[in-house]
């Protein structure tokens, strides 16, 4: 068993397809002397969970090794890398944090994609898919914007673009923009058919 504790590594969720995972453990609470109903902030979503819930992941990156304590959803997607399981990797590219968070979680606890990072629609977007190289990029458009439109025109065409969008007038310009883009209604139907999509895709 593993424990973090003061010193666990806090890094960013959209650094975590850059880590390797190495290892998977429960978190040691007798060693840490925290009760076990402390709240605590997991390493990479950042949510809070109650520390017996949490695992420990060792992960490597190029600074080196170190622990994240982190909760049961992030745990899950963490052994699935160790053991090799493949997932589908997808940046979400979104302007409601509310609406990403929920979209993470969604895809996660489905176990057919790892997030491996989550930013506004623009510029950053580009880079991101740059740095990051996901197999998909989810793009949720609630509006017909300019920046949105744009981005959906100049992402790399060996990107696999999904989009969501509420709007039937923003799913039309979407289709127009960049032909062949998979445009999705933000309802039950459309996130039914973003997993099977993405399980499809592993």
């Amino acid at each position: 068993m593993l424990f973090a504790g003061s010193m666990a590594t806090r890094l960013d969720a959209d650094r975590w397809g850059e880590l390797d995972i190495l290892e998977v453990a429960p978190v040691d609470l007798p060693a840490s002397g925290v009760p076990s109903s402390a709240l605590w902030g997991c390493g990479r979503c950042g949510d809070d969970h109650r520390l017996a819930d949490g695992s420990v992941v060792k992960v490597r990156s190029h600074l080196g090794v170190a622990d994240q304590i982190v909760c049961a959803r992030c745990a899950a997607v963490a052994r699935r890398r160790c053991v090799g399981v493949r997932s589908s990797r997808v940046l979400l590219v979104d302007d409601d944090n509310e609406h990403r968070d929920v979209l993470r979680r969604t895809l996660e606890d489905a176990g057919v994609a790892e997030v491996v990072g989550y930013v506004r629609p623009g510029r950053q977007a580009l880079v991101e898919t740059e740095r990051l190289r996901p197999d998909t990029v989810v793009l949720d458009l609630a509006e017909p914007r300019v920046v949105g439109l744009e981005l959906l025109s100049e992402l790399p065409d060996k990107v696999r673009v999904i989009v969501i969008s509420g709007r039937p007038r923003t799913r039309q310009r979407c289709r127009q923009r960049r032909p062949g883009t998979t445009v999705l209604a933000d309802d039950r139907a459309g996130r039914k058919r973003l997993l099977t999509l993405l399980d499809e895709a592993r």
